[in-house]
């Protein structure tokens, strides 16, 4: 359905003569998937359409960056006006709802969302977020904890400053190689180590924890776990 709406967008755009740079690819089928990435890429980084036309000042290519500023914000009007979210405005909007102690709107009974969620490019709880009891998104937790991720995106990080506010504890598990691997897997984990230091950076407080894997006593599955990451080259032959 995102595309369904960027083409949409295109379309309205070249049909009032809004894009010169991008006249003759807007009419391709790929620029679609072009426009979508870089939109992505944009809001993975916490930037939304005003701020975006806005740092385009004095830059090199801003004639043709102009239009790609053009076409975003024509695209979050869209999601704006049906009531609508794409996956990385519903990161937005759980953030603004954990900042504001509010609950995003729920869409009427019998009604379904494009994407799920509304999203909304206005200040910190201004938009698409309604008071509420105190329910989940403002309650104190134990422990929250946090699993399966190798990296996050800058409202990602947002969202977990607001969690770590409501628990007494806030756990990240990240997939390492053990400590003592030799030589290192740099090639596999580079992200990882990266996204390391970015929790460290965005959250002063964290204190690191290196969990090893413990034996199973199995035969079989043992000698994997010891060598799922290990270079081929380096894995110790299994003895029927």
């Amino acid at each position: 359905m995102q595309r369904d709406v960027l083409r949409r967008v295109i379309q309205s755009s070249l049909a009032g003569k809004k894009l010169t740079h991008f006249a003759a690819a807007a009419g391709r089928a790929p620029f679609v998937d072009l426009l979508a990435e870089h939109i992505r890429e944009l809001k993975r980084r916490g930037i939304g359409p005003e701020q975006f036309a806005k740092s385009l000042h004095n830059h090199p290519n801003a004639p043709t960056l102009r239009e790609l500023a053009t076409l975003y914000s024509a695209y979050q009007e869209q999601l704006k006006s049906h009531n609508l979210s794409d996956t990385e405005g519903r990161h937005w909007a759980a953030r603004d709802a954990l900042a504001a102690n509010a609950a995003p709107h729920s869409e009427p009974s019998g009604t379904v969302p494009i994407f799920p969620r509304p999203l909304s490019s206005a200040p910190r709880g201004k938009m698409g977020l309604s008071p509420s009891p105190r329910r989940f998104w403002d309650r104190d937790f134990e422990l929250i904890v946090v699993d399966g991720f190798a990296d996050f995106t800058l409202t990602q990080h947002d969202i977990l400053r607001e969690l770590s506010q409501r628990a007494k504890q806030l756990l990240i598990s990240l997939p390492l190689e053990s400590p003592t691997e030799q030589p290192p897997r740099d090639d596999l984990f580079a992200k990882v180590h990266a996204t390391r230091e970015e929790l460290k950076r965005y959250h002063p407080t964290l204190a690191e924890k290196t969990l090893l894997s413990r034996p199973t006593n199995s035969h079989a599955l043992d000698p994997i776990t010891n060598n799922i990451f290990r270079n081929p080259g380096q894995m110790t032959p299994v003895t029927p």
